[in-house]
């Protein structure tokens, strides 16, 4: 059997547990650099997840102004349904074409 000082041994031992480290902890599919995609994955759902409040703030501002407010539901019903009133005459402008 092959002898070794015990110097020897203490230095395999440790470069053995470093490569056991490296495998686990660095090329494990939950190792490093999984996690360090799953920090970047965190931080752009945290950056949707705020676009999204805002969006769902404004809508929700939309909805209350639409229940409420009589003038705004004029101008919604006016440019985005094309309602008129009674007697009323709205004209369209077209753009000319440069054809």
């Amino acid at each position: 059997m092959l002898k070794l000082p015990p110097k020897n041994i203490r230095n395999l031992i440790l470069a053995l547990g470093a490569i056991v480290f490296i495998v686990v902890y660095v090329l494990d599919d939950e190792g490093i650099f999984s996690i360090f995609g799953m920090e970047i994955e965190n931080q752009e759902l945290a950056e949707e997840i705020d676009e999204l409040k805002a969006k769902n703030l404004e809508m929700r501002t939309n909805i209350e102004r639409l229940q409420n407010d009589p003038e705004y539901q004029q101008k919604v019903a006016r440019e985005e349904l094309s309602m008129q009133k009674p007697g009323e005459t709205v004209y369209i402008t077209v753009p000319e074409n440069d054809e």
